[in-house]
């Protein structure tokens, strides 16, 4: 068996290991151990409320966390404390500032180009602080896409959190990446920690949604706009006999008043785990499958996938679309996981293997169906850090709606 070689000696928990199949030959694994996990919930209409955060009044947050310092002694002997009640600079060294809402720019339209500056404090703050300046690159035709009346679009994504390369600097890069397009509905994979407290950098954009626990995790993130409304409790469940801790999210939303369900998952990753995978794979399909008639359903993310796991389960279960084949089956975004174009991982000798491990399908509603219009990779640009955002591509697939 041939093991490849991480950039860093600092790897953790990780295992790449060669493989053989149709056209998936190797793939990423990772092994953690989760907590029991506890719901976070960042909304705009139910549960918790945080807009107050956004609030620039000084009685709704301080920003200004006074440091302690040692207590100095006063002629008298005793602890002299009024310095901790002085407004000067050099008492006062932690400042945090608080998140800025979406800009609004004279067309009515949010104006993002402030989340994209690097001189912005915010951005200083949540640790993704860049090197070069953005903003000056992010032209006319870098802009957001606009969606037509019934179009919206679902990005997924295994952003590689457990590589500690440049971690902060790679985040940074899908942070902007994801800010250029602004898909409707975000789904991250491989989300950890320090990552997740950087997301809240786009809460003035978007709900965010979780399982909270140690370890690494999947996030979905729902774009705060009229026609987007998310509703009812995040549902998420582990796959049981799952050696990595892999779990599933699902979440029901309204898109332009039509019922759509998303669900999202890192599937069991490494050859020899293939028919734990197969498990779960087909647990998700039969959770598809099981859905209502009337309801457009979407399911994406890392599932490590193969072409033998699709035959040893049967293929694609009858009303499921690979998002892919519908938009075109363009061999230019074929492959998410792709050493010819990604060297984030690198394996001995001159072998690149290509894989096709993300994969986003669908199931239309009996009434009102959805269609795919769309599918592109994303995180192709090499950072000035000498990486990509990921040793994954994020896809990004198009849906339109049908007109009443």
């Amino acid at each position: 068996m041939e093991v490849p070689t991480s950039s860093t000696a600092k790897r953790k928990q990780r295992e790449v290991v060669v493989l053989s199949d149709d056209d998936n030959d190797k793939e990423d694994g990772a092994v953690a151990n989760l907590l029991v996990p506890k719901k976070t919930e960042t909304e705009n209409c139910d549960g918790d409320d945080l807009t107050h955060l956004l609030n620039d009044k000084d009685n709704d947050i301080i920003v200004n966390q006074p440091v302690p310092k040692k207590a100095k002694t006063n002629d008298i002997g005793g602890d002299d404390l009024t310095y901790l009640l002085n407004d000067k600079d050099d008492d006062i060294i932690a400042k945090q500032p608080v998140p800025k809402k979406a800009q609004t720019n004279d067309s009515g339209k949010d104006d993002l180009t402030h989340l994209l500056n690097d001189d912005d404090d915010d951005l200083a703050f949540y640790g993704i602080s860049a090197q070069e300046d953005v903003t000056s690159k992010v032209s006319s035709s870098e802009a957001p896409p606009q969606e037509g009346s019934k179009e919206f679009t679902v990005l997924s994504w295994n952003i590689d959190g457990l590589e500690d390369e440049y971690l902060m600097e790679r985040f940074q890069g899908a942070l902007k990446d994801i800010l250029k397009k602004l898909p409707t509905i975000v789904m991250l994979q491989e989300v950890v920690q320090q990552t997740f407290l950087s997301l809240f950098i786009l809460f003035p954009l978007y709900v965010i949604r979780t399982l909270e626990h140690d370890g690494y995790f999947n996030v979905i993130m729902f774009l705060k706009k009229p026609h987007v409304k998310v509703i009812g409790e995040l549902e998420g469940w582990h796959f049981y006999s799952s050696q990595m801790d892999r779990h599933c999210l699902l979440q029901k939303l309204y898109i332009h008043g039509k019922p759509v369900t998303v669900m999202t998952s890192h599937l069991e990753s490494l050859k020899e785990c293939a028919a734990e995978r197969q498990k779960q794979l087909k647990q998700c399909f039969e959770t598809i499958t099981d859905s209502p008639s009337d309801t457009n359903f979407i399911f994406a993310g890392d599932l490590n996938m193969r072409a033998e796991d699709l035959r040893q389960i049967g293929g694609i279960p009858p009303k499921i679309t690979d998002a892919w084949e519908t938009a075109g089956e363009d061999p230019n975004s074929k492959f998410t996981w792709d050493l010819e174009l990604n060297d984030n991982k690198k394996f001995g000798g001159n072998r690149k293997p290509r894989a096709r491990f993300d994969r986003m399908y669908f199931k239309r509603a009996q009434s009102n169906p959805m269609q795919c219009i769309g599918f592109e990779l994303i995180g192709l640009e090499r950072l000035s850090c000498g990486m990509f955002p990921s040793d994954h591509f994020g896809i990004l697939s198009k849906f339109i709606l049908p007109d009443d």
